[in-house]
C-alpha cells in the first residue's frame, strides 16, 4: 500500500495495478487495516524543520503492535542534490525522530553510495 501527496503519482500506481492512496484518502479509511511495516524513504528531508515525527505520527496508529518502521534520508551529496530538501536528517536527527514517536530503535547505518 503507497501514500503520496501527489494525487498524480498516486495515479500513477494504481494505472499499474498497485494499491495507493492519496494521504487524505488513506487517513479517511473506514476500515483501519493495521500493517507490520511502514517505510518511510526520502521524505522527511523534504518536510519543514521539526515536522518529520508530525507527520509520521498520524500513521502510527495503523501499525500492528510490534510493526517495523524504517526511514531513509539522503546523505550530504544526496542533500545536496535536490533543491526540494528542506532539512538534513542525519542519523542523531533520525534517531531524535524515532525517541519522539516512542519507537524502539533496532540499527542505524549509512550506506554511502560512490
Amino acid at each position: 500500500v503507497g501514500v503520496d501527496h501527489n494525487p498524480t503519482s498516486v495515479q500513477v500506481c494504481r494505472d499499474a495495478g498497485l494499491t495507493a492512496f492519496t494521504v487524505e484518502e488513506f487517513l479517511a479509511r473506514k476500515d483501519r487495516e493495521r500493517y507490520s511495516g511502514m517505510l518511510a524513504a526520502h521524505l522527511l528531508e523534504h518536510l519543514p524543520v521539526g515536522a518529520g515525527a508530525e507527520v509520521l505520527r498520524g500513521y502510527l496508529p495503523f501499525l500492528e503492535p510490534g510493526a517495523v518502521v524504517v526511514l531513509i534520508c539522503p546523505q550530504e551529496r544526496g542533500f545536496a542534490s535536490d533543491p526540494t530538501h528542506t532539512v538534513f536528517m542525519d542519523q542523531s536527527a533520525l534517531a531524535g525522530i524515532v525517541d519522539e514517536l516512542g519507537l524502539v530503535p533496532q540499527r542505524q547505518y549509512s550506506f554511502p553510495l560512490p
